[in-house]
């Protein structure tokens, strides 16, 4: 998506709560040349890791929280709505869910096309 010097990126951010996310939202926004806004994406806005990172980032005025679920691609095509780019991270485990055979990982399938076909929509507009 091209863009002006002067207009604000947005980078979504996946999983911006937990440890791979929670890392590039931290980086993002340590950095400062180019300087970044994040869009931090979680499932729970209001979970205590995320009311942590709002508020040690809460000056910053470069970080949004939105909600959004990788297994829904309406969810992530609002959530990408202006961004420049996103990082994407899928989870390989479902709470309370066992990985005993190959077709026990389709659900990261179908959250990785989620989440391409939701950024390609971004794109086309």
């Amino acid at each position: 998506m091209p863009t002006d010097q002067g207009e604000i990126k947005y980078i979504a951010v996946l999983g911006a709560t937990g440890n791979q996310g929670g890392g590039v939202v931290r980086a993002l926004l340590a950095k400062t040349e180019p300087s970044f806004h994040v869009r931090a994406i979680t499932r729970d806005v209001s979970s205590p890791a995320a009311q942590r990172l709002q508020a040690k980032y809460k000056d910053s005025g470069r970080l949004e929280f939105v909600a959004a679920d990788v297994y829904n691609k309406q969810s992530l095509i609002e959530a990408f709505q202006n961004v420049y780019g996103v990082f994407a991270v899928t989870n390989n485990r479902i709470a309370g869910k066992k990985i005993e055979k190959e077709q026990d990982m389709d659900h990261e399938l179908v959250a990785g096309r989620n989440i391409i076909d939701a950024a390609k929509s971004q794109h086309n507009e």
